[in-house]
């Protein structure tokens, strides 16, 4: 599957998040709050400089009420029903866990596993 050019996306997916807060009636001080960013994160998500990870795009489907297809819809050649809706709870570890060191993800992923056996 060859994808479009990056910044391309970056700027279309951005555009969408401005869209979807703009219905919502959100100003970017109000998703930021509620997202645990700065407003300025938020514009440069908007603009397309800063590129938005897949679990941050959960978040913020969330928080504005869309399926998180809306994002990538007409980006990715397929959008498919592989995004499933997650708990609060399950969105909360996985931003903790993407936020670890690697070396710590490692070890609380081995952790885990001994659980799961």
């Amino acid at each position: 599957m060859q994808v479009a050019n990056t910044d391309n996306q970056n700027t279309f997916i951005g555009k969408r998040l401005s869209e979807a807060r703009r219905f919502r009636k959100m100003s970017q001080q109000q998703l930021a709050s509620h997202l645990d960013l700065s407003f300025q994160q938020i514009q440069k998500y908007e603009r397309g400089e800063t590129r938005i990870s897949f679990l941050s795009m959960l978040i913020m489907a969330r928080a504005l009420n869309v399926p998180v297809t809306y994002f990538a819809q007409d980006v990715l050649p397929e959008t498919s029903e592989i995004f499933r809706e997650l708990s609060p709870e399950s969105l909360h570890l996985l931003d903790c866990y993407e936020k670890l060191p690697k070396p710590q993800r490692q070890a609380l992923l081995d952790l885990i596993k001994t659980f799961h056996k």
